[in-house]
């Protein structure tokens, strides 16, 4: 059965974007003068409240000063939310020129992101690229968040495509599996060139390295 979309939606982080290297992560725990060991396990622990937009940048990392008995000032807290602001904005060029290859073939594109409000607030006043989406949904500009269904919902009807008329392609195996439940079609992705293989139901062009 020929599968006809005519949306493509993506996950932003580690997708559209690069993942965040090893030394990145390692400067924001000198920052906060923490042991890289500790920061990189405390780092996520409160990840999910943040990407939900049920706390903001100033508490999710007093919380985590908080749990190494430190304390951090406004200024210190100003910039680690922009150090780590900076280390999810580099886009992925292979990505970014696939998308383009998408609009230029008639498909809507569009992002749906768990994205904390400061990073989300940055790329909306700051990524050249951004008006290219068709639609654009941050999980902490609408207090959601995958994999639960309601997000996928809404970005559904902002769209206005039916699910099995969207695909929808993310790094997060539990986030490719909430949007099949919801009915989307979805990739997990892991590379540009193994999504070309798993394209190749949806009679879509392929992202070309190089």
């Amino acid at each position: 059965m020929s599968n006809r979309i005519n949306t493509v939606i993506f996950d932003f982080g580690c997708v559209l974007s690069l993942p965040p290297e090893p030394c990145h992560y390692k400067k924001l725990a000198e920052l906060g003068g923490i042991k890289e060991a500790l920061f990189n396990e405390i780092y996520w622990a409160h990840r999910a409240e943040y990407d939900r937009g049920t706390i903001d940048g100033p508490t999710y990392w007093r919380r985590i000063a908080k749990a190494t008995g430190k304390e951090f000032t406004p200024a210190r807290i100003e910039t680690l939310i922009a150090q780590d602001t900076a280390f999810w904005m580099r886009t992925n060029p292979v990505m970014m020129s696939w998308v383009q290859t998408l609009k230029r073939s008639g498909l809507k594109i569009a992002i749906l992101s768990n994205m904390p409000i400061e990073i989300s607030r940055y790329m909306r006043q700051s990524a050249p690229w951004f008006m290219d989406f068709d639609h654009v949904c941050f999980s902490a500009e609408v207090q959601l968040a995958k994999p639960e269904a309601p997000i996928f919902r809404a970005c559904l009807e902002a769209v206005h495509s039916r699910p099995e008329e969207c695909l929808f392609i993310d790094d997060r195996a539990e986030n490719v599996e909430g949007a099949r439940a919801v009915g989307l079609h979805a990739l997990h992705f892991v590379s540009a060139g193994e999504l070309a293989a798993g394209l190749e139901p949806f009679n879509l062009p392929a992202p070309m390295a190089g």
